[in-house]
């Protein structure tokens, strides 16, 4: 593949000490780099629907960036309207493995992250790709110049078993390695992982959890474009 670098500059952001703001980290850094903004992370959990000890699913997030004038891509293999109409079942078609969808489910406000989505497909700056992103995807945005964003597990990452979702922003990916900044616990910028490693925490419990989200200021004649949908 080669070594294939952001030309965007990232001031890092850590998790916070309780371990739930690592969505909200990686909001906050790529909010940053696309648009010179500097959010509180109080202000990230309000505009991603932050809720203590439940995880933050990406919608709100993908609402928000659209709000700020940056379009967004999410691309996994995800069907939108499925889970706007049953979100447990879109789930566990997702994920493949019953007791982790099982755990999903549990901590998830269904009818909630449901109206998130309908809104999503209603905003002309948001867009879903139902399928499995590759690893050159990868590389292709980030050379051209988007902010990447993948939920991986965090235990695979340290070595240690079990599920934990866990955002990260994309750095570089060459052909042996990929640099991240990691929000933690604990704070890992910079932080090179062997491309094995990280093909196996971003493809946990099933390849087909792997993901990206991508965030990009559009071209003024983008946004024309946009509006006119």
């Amino acid at each position: 593949m080669g070594l294939v670098k952001s030309p965007l500059e990232f001031e890092f952001v850590p998790n916070e000490p309780d371990n739930q703001h690592c969505l909200q980290a990686t909001f906050i850094m790529a909010i940053a780099a696309l648009t010179g903004e500097r959010l509180t992370m109080e202000d990230a959990e309000e505009l991603t629907g932050f809720v203590l000890d439940s995880p933050t699913w990406q919608f709100a997030e993908l609402l928000a960036f659209a709000d700020r004038g940056v379009s967004v891509l999410d691309a996994e293999h995800f069907a939108p309207e499925e889970f706007v109409d049953d979100a447990a079942a879109a789930i566990a078609r997702q994920v493949g493995d019953d007791k982790a969808a099982e755990w999903i489910v549990s901590v998830t406000d269904l009818e909630l992250e449901g109206a998130r989505v309908a809104q999503c497909l209603a905003n002309p700056m948001v867009t879903f790709e139902d399928r499995r992103p590759t690893l050159i995807d990868l590389q292709t945005q980030l050379a051209s110049g988007a902010v990447v964003i993948c939920n991986v597990n965090s235990r695979v990452l340290v070595g240690k078993d079990g599920y934990m979702p866990h955002g990260v922003v994309l750095l570089a990916i060459s052909d042996d390695e990929v640099l991240l900044h990691d929000p933690g616990i604990p704070p890992k910028p910079n932080l090179p992982v062997p491309l094995e490693v990280f093909e196996r925490a971003w493809h946990f419990p099933s390849p087909d959890m792997a993901n990206m989200i991508v965030a990009r200021v559009p071209a003024a004649e983008d946004t024309l474009s946009e509006q006119g949908r």
